[in-house]
């Protein structure tokens, strides 16, 4: 009888405790209005894109500037041949077909501009950004969310792969995106959107990479 008055008390003190730390821990981080939350993703995105600008506008005043090779040389003539010769390819892809075509696209729109197409990049790098921290948000708290922004806004790979012709920074965005959709759909009661653009963002992400899929 004690030993079971005494286990009947242990766990009424664990939940106290377990009570008194979500009490506290919703204390220190409340819930932000959704105007406040805006006005941190804008702050969070404009971080974002500064850091890749600065980024690309120093690297623009050296030799490295506007120098494609290897991977990225490859993929700035596919495009090419994509431009000279129509959409529709006739030989097996090495790599995925994603980046080339979407390439394409902003070369027809930047006439070859190089830095327009990094602008560009650098752009679709700071929607990632943003688009992870709302992600965190939604699965954690805002502080989280916000510091979980901060950190990815200045990740030096991230903000480097936005400065180069290669898959990576699509693929970012793309996966970013793909998170944040995962993470704002109520998939309970979720339609046919739901996991129609689940399926569709997931396929998009296989163009860039088979491995994605």
């Amino acid at each position: 009888m004690g030993s079971r008055t005494s286990r009947k008390a242990g766990t009424k003190r664990r939940e106290a405790r377990a009570g008194g730390g979500g009490a506290l821990l919703a204390a220190l981080a409340p819930a932000w209005p959704p105007i406040v939350w805006a006005v941190a993703l804008a702050a969070i995105g404009a971080l974002a894109l500064a850091l890749r600008l600065s980024f690309q506008a120093k690297v623009a005043v050296t030799p490295l500037a506007g120098i494609l090779t290897a991977d990225a040389l490859v993929y700035w003539r596919w495009a090419g041949h994509i431009l000279r010769h129509g959409i529709v390819g006739r030989n097996l892809w090495f790599f995925g077909p994603l980046y080339p075509y979407v390439l394409a696209g902003l070369r027809m729109l930047a006439s070859d501009s190089i830095p327009t197409i990094l602008a560009t990049q650098a752009v679709w790098g700071a929607a990632a950004v943003v688009l992870l921290a709302d992600a965190a948000r939604r699965l954690t708290r805002p502080l989280v969310g916000l510091l979980a922004g901060v950190a990815v806004a200045a990740y030096p790979m991230a903000v480097f792969f936005d400065d180069l012709v290669l898959m990576e920074s699509l693929l970012f965005f793309a996966q970013a995106l793909l998170l944040w959709w995962v993470a704002r759909t109520d998939w309970p009661r979720a339609r046919i959107a739901g996991p129609l653009v689940l399926g569709a963002l997931v396929g998009v992400l296989a163009e860039g990479r088979a491995t994605a899929a």
